[in-house]
Order: C-alpha cells, then structure tokens, then sequence
C-alpha cells in the first residue's frame, strides 16, 4: 500500500480528533484562525518569499481560472481577504469549463499557439493533470519561496498521487500539490424528502420504485469512476447498477457537482450524487439541502498546478496558487462550506465536513478510492463504461441482470 494510502485510511477514523490546526504563525484553529490572519503582516517569510510578493505587487491583479465551482460569495471573499493579505487587489475571472475535465485541454490548445488560457487549473487527479506535465504545459512553482511562508506546502506536494513522465525526469509532485480530498455523496432536497428516508440508505436502494424519477445525477458519471475500487464492486456491477438507474428515471445534468446542486434546489431532482463540498457551499447560503451518506462513498485526492504559459500575471499566479490552497481553504471553510482536506489530520478540525464524517460512522472500509497510479489510468475508462450504460438505460427502458443485490435479496433484484 502506498504511503498516501495509509495515510488516508489512517486518518479518516481520527480526523474528528485530530490535534488543532495552526497556522504558520502558531495561531490556535479555525475559530481563532480568521483573526489571526488579519493581525500577519502585509509580507511574511523568508527573502524569496517577501521578494515574489513585491514582484506579484507590480501586476494588474487579474487572474483567470475555471471558476465554475465556486459561489459568487467565496469569489469576493477571496478578493477581499488576498488583498487584505498582501495589499493586491485582487480580480478572478472565469474560464468556462469544468475546471478538471475541460480546461485541461484548453491548456493544452493554448500551449500550441504560445498562449495561455488560465493562470491556475486545480482539482484534478494524476490522469487530469499527468497529460500537461508530458507535454511540457505545467511549470514548476517556486517551492522554496511558497514554503517559507506555508511550511505544509512541502507535504501537500507529497500527499498528492504521484506521476512520472515529466521533462528531465521530472514527476508530478514537482508540478502540483493536494489541493482536496474529494468525496461524493448523496444529497437530498429537503422539501421533498424526509431524513428517515435517507437513513442507512444504500447506493442500491436507488434501484427500487419509491425512487422512480426523483434522481438528479451528473451526465459525465460524476462518483461512478471510482466506485470498482470499492470492496464488493466491480466495473460490471456500476456498467449493471448505472444502467438500472437509467431504466429508473435518472435525470442526467451537465455541469459537474455545480450541475447537479443547482438541479437540486430548482426540483429538477429529489436526491443527486455530488462532491460534499459543493453541497456545504449552498447549504451555508440557506439551500434546502442536507448530506446523506451512502454504504459506498467514492473519493479521490484533488490537486493544482499552474501552467507553463499563464494568461496574465506569473508572479500574482505563483502567490496566489500557495495562498489560494492553504489560507483560502481555510477561508472557504471560515465561510461555512468546504470540505477540503477532512482526512488530513494537521487540519481536520478546520473542516465541518471531517466532524460530519466522524458524526455520522464514516469508515474506511466504506470508501471507493483510487490508490496507485494504475487505479487513477483506469478511472477514465470508468467513467467511460458508466456514462454509457446509464444512457443506455435511459434509451432501451429495460433492466439488465443486478444478482449483487438479489445476493442479500435486496428489493432491487432483477434475474
């Protein structure tokens, strides 16, 4: 097993209890940590660092990146607590995009004319990110003067599934850095559905009738890619299971988790299957949302980088990119949602989505999760196999064979 693995599935039963995070200040955690970070100076660290600021300082302030996933409420906030940070007013722009599925290959397009396209592209997996590193798209942040201010930079980079392939011998974690430990799970409308409905509920259980119609899931089989590497799964159990869902009514939305959050709150749908952080996000602004958790919860670990070819400012876009993952997922957590890094300890008390794990019995033998570079080359095909099975579904209206559940005699049988 792979040091990240171990660490992961040693973390999830402890991130409850994890000690206090601290911020490089020494500050105590999350209630406290907003506060402090207002009181640091303008310019902390090391040279290197203290001298990438001033060069950041020099620039428009604009930045560009696949903003799709984030409310208009973090985008301020971001703006407002950077510039408070380092005195830059700051100014984030949109690409359209999915911001791992789609501005990827813009990058790589832009590459080709010696354009750039975002300034950082994050939340993506090695099979995201390990094509940009091949062709030579990503460049190599300034570590040394990032982690003079950040010290745990050096650790996200080692946390971050690891990829060879690169110039000169260069491997991904010399590119990109963990920036999320994604985890999927259902999410339910609670105008319409009642909590006694969602207890102990199985992915399974979604076959049945009294689901008919009321699911609201992502097009591109958002979740389904790493569900084979959960324990009594197979890639033709979820070929099996997502075309049954398909044969059950599945509404299939564009967009990712955004996609299916906003389906969500407009009654498209009664329960989606989205990443838990974009659900927090709209449940901090009020959204008649709540987490469900599943007896199979896919997850994968999420990284950034930034491009060998920037749209606009390289300095603003190497600061930004350390700040962005370490305070602002402490900011974004700060504002309500975010689930960031629940299973990494030294910050797992900043996250509400860690203590709703530990609340709500979340094992490590409930996870679906890549843990090897050849589990993250097969997820592709994956997503693939599901996205083509749940249409299939849909079009041909007829349920295929499911003997998984008929084995516990589960109500969504078919023979």
């Amino acid at each position: 097993m792979t040091r990240l693995a171990m660490l992961v599935l040693a973390m999830t039963l402890a991130a409850g209890c994890a000690p206090a995070a601290r911020d490089p200040a020494g500050a105590p955690s999350q209630s406290a940590a907003p506060q402090a970070a207002a009181q640091q100076p303008a310019v902390g660290g090391g040279a290197g660092f203290q001298q990438l600021v001033e060069r950041a300082r020099a620039s428009d302030g604009r930045l560009r990146s696949g903003l799709a996933s984030y409310t208009p409420e973090y985008i301020r906030a971001i703006e407002a607590r950077f510039e408070q940070r380092f005195g830059i007013k700051l100014r984030l722009e949109n690409e359209p995009g999915h911001s791992s599925r789609e501005i990827p290959p813009k990058i790589l397009q832009a590459q080709k004319a010696g354009k750039g396209v975002v300034d950082w592209v994050e939340t993506g997996n090695p099979s995201n990110f390990a094509p940009l590193m091949e062709a030579g798209a990503l460049q190599v942040p300034p570590w040394d003067a990032l982690t003079e201010e950040w010290p745990q930079i050096a650790e996200l980079r080692q946390l971050y599934p690891n990829a060879p392939g690169g110039p000169n011998g260069t491997t991904l974690q010399d590119y990109c850095m963990l920036q999320t430990q994604a985890i999927w799970t259902l999410v339910y409308n609670t105008r319409n559905v009642r909590p006694s409905e969602v207890q102990s509920l199985a992915l399974d259980d979604l076959l049945t009738d009294r689901w008919r119609g009321r699911l609201a899931f992502d097009a591109d089989a958002l979740g389904f890619k790493e569900l084979p590497f959960a324990r009594d799964w197979s890639l033709e159990r979820v070929q099996a299971y997502t075309h049954n869902l398909g044969t059950n009514g599945l509404k299939l939305i564009s967009g990712g988790s955004n996609g299916v959050v906003q389906a969500l709150i407009q009654g498209e749908g009664d329960i989606g299957f989205m990443t838990a952080d974009t659900a927090l996000d709209q449940i901090s602004t009020g959204a008649p949302l709540a987490l469900a958790w599943p007896d199979v919860i896919p997850t994968n670990d999420l990284g950034t980088c930034i491009p060998a070819i920037t749209a606009n400012n390289p300095d603003l876009a190497a600061l930004f990119f350390g700040w962005r993952d370490v305070e602002g997922q402490w900011l974004r957590a700060e504002l309500g949602g975010g689930g960031a890094r629940p299973f990494y300890a030294p910050e797992a008390d900043r996250y509400l989505l860690a203590r709703m794990i530990k609340e709500a019995g979340v094992t490590a033998d409930r996870l679906a999760r890549p843990t090897s570079l050849d589990d993250y080359r097969l997820i592709d095909k994956h997503r693939a196999a599901a996205m083509e099975a749940q249409k299939a579904g849909i079009q041909g209206g007829a349920k295929v064979p499911y003997p998984w559940a008929c084995q516990r005699q589960h109500a969504a049988c078919v023979q």
